[in-house]
């Protein structure tokens, strides 16, 4: 996204993670239009919990404050082991914006896992990079799109992502790795997250 709209955070602890949450809301609250907030996370975590450092932020509480982001949707995408926990019912460089400024027909909340519940999330040599993220990045840039459009949606993305992580750890050590999704749009259509 562009650099104005952006909230970088590396290395950092659970309490920068909420004052940075705070700070998008407070700014989302006082924007006009049709608002979308992108969530992405990389790094550790198991038992409910994303790990910073020593300390953590509890995937209840992140899930609880996106869904009372102020913001027309929100999207989380969470690469890491057992990241699968937030979506149960009860690297990156800056580069130029790939969102167009365009209505928004859609309201509600989206979150992408790149594991299950119980699950590691694997990473690989060759790629330099995650499975699922490397699949999920790939496919924004044109492949994920199935319908031809010249956008991919929050959906084309998932199952883009999904196929091919699913596809190239069936052969690992860990086994086959089993991206999840909670879907909980309410409109017309889906909502583009990048359009070509």
């Amino acid at each position: 996204v562009s650099k104005e709209h952006l909230t970088l955070l590396e290395g950092a602890g659970p309490d920068e993670l909420r004052k940075a949450l705070d700070a998008v809301a407070d700014r989302a609250q006082k924007t006009a239009g049709d608002t979308v907030l992108i969530f992405y996370y990389s790094g550790h975590a198991d038992s409910g919990w994303l790990r910073m450092g020593g300390h953590g932020i509890s995937v209840t509480e992140l899930r609880k404050r996106l869904e009372l982001m102020p913001t027309k949707v929100r999207i989380a995408i969470v690469d890491a082991c057992q990241s699968g926990a937030i979506t149960r019912s009860k690297g990156g460089k800056v580069v130029s914006p790939f969102m167009e400024d365009r209505p928004v027909d859609v309201e509600g909340l989206v979150i992408l896992t790149s594991a299950s519940a119980a699950a590691p999330a694997q990473e690989s040599d060759v790629l330099r990079s995650s499975f699922f993220s490397h699949h999920l990045m790939s496919g924004l840039r044109g492949p994920a799109d199935a319908t031809g459009d010249g956008t991919v949606s929050a959906l084309e993305a998932y199952e883009y992502a999904y196929r091919f992580t699913v596809q190239e750890t069936e052969g690992t050590t860990g086994g086959a790795q089993h991206p999840t999704f909670l879907y909980a749009l309410e409109g017309q259509g889906d909502v583009a997250l990048t359009a070509f």
